[in-house]
């Protein structure tokens, strides 16, 4: 007992004086109205909360120190980039700062060429494919100056984070495509003489799982009528969780996939083309 009196009181004298209160407490309210700048900022609340989703939390402490750090916007965008490309925090860090690092550029480029492949759905770095729709998402609803609604009640009214019910799903279902087409299914000889795959990235997005499994094998017109009419109900009365998904939205927004099925190969070479672009673009690969 004497030894924690002598403790407590070597504390008090160092940690509970007035001026060492009055600092923390300072301290305290800094990091709060920090933290309360960082959630009312739309792009620090989307760029932050996509990050604290996709890393360890083994990593996430880095991430939010990092965002404590009065920053740009586009370094914080360029920091989540990186972070979804597998950089280290370090490693993100520095390139932000213009230091070069060939290990650095080589994870970045490989993300890269990753979804530029023909097949990228049912594969070991599946992982990617869902952190980087996911992020098409979230950046939807950035480019609305908008934030991204990663959390949902269910239908017990229980709040569920929509990154644990993730799922990658076709547009145009993998289901309708055979050797020779006919009966509604795509020719598989059309999508070989276009270079292109139903496992590839302009025919995939990111959804929640439950509606990944009500989907199942309908059209792209069928489920753009499940997405755009809100009085609807799904064949077993519960409700659609993914209309919040700008990026999946738009990708089922289109007319176009059903006027000649012919032409389903030349669409998701299209989309492909187009998402390669942007994500190009992003990670500033512009030759």
């Amino acid at each position: 007992m004497e030894i924690r009196n002598q403790s407590f009181n070597a504390f008090s004298e160092h940690f509970l004086t007035s001026s060492v209160l009055n600092t923390s407490y300072e301290s305290i309210r800094r990091l709060q109205k920090r933290m309360e700048d960082l959630y009312e900022n739309t792009t620090t609340y989307n760029l932050l909360g996509f990050l604290l989703d996709i890393l360890t939390a083994s990593e996430r402490a880095d991430v939010i120190k990092y965002f404590l750090d009065k920053r740009s916007n586009e370094d914080y965008l360029k920091y989540a980039l990186f972070r979804m490309a597998t950089l280290t925090h370090n490693q993100a860090k520095e390139r932000i700062e213009g230091k070069t690092d060939d290990d650095a550029y080589k994870s970045i480029s490989n993300f890269v060429k990753f979804f530029e492949e023909e097949e990228i759905y049912d594969v070991p770095n599946q992982e990617w494919s869902n952190r980087y729709l996911f992020f098409c998402n979230v950046m939807a609803a950035e480019e609305r100056n908008a934030k991204f609604e990663f959390w949902y009640h269910d239908e017990n009214g229980k709040l569920i984070h929509y990154w644990t019910k993730k799922s990658i799903e076709h547009i145009w279902p993998k289901s309708k495509v055979s050797p020779n087409g006919g009966n509604g299914n795509v020719s598989r000889i059309l999508l070989n003489e276009s270079e292109v795959s139903e496992h590839m990235l302009g025919n995939l997005v990111f959804l929640h799982t439950l509606d990944n499994t009500r989907f199942k094998d309908k059209t792209p017109t069928v489920k753009r009528q499940r997405y755009f009419d809100l009085r609807s109900q799904d064949e077993d009365g519960k409700r659609f969780y993914s209309r919040g998904m700008l990026h999946t939205m738009a990708a089922f927004g289109g007319e176009e996939w059903e006027k000649d099925i012919d032409m389903v190969p030349q669409i998701i070479k299209k989309r492909h083309t187009n998402e390669i672009k942007i994500l190009r673009n992003r990670y500033g690969f512009t030759e």
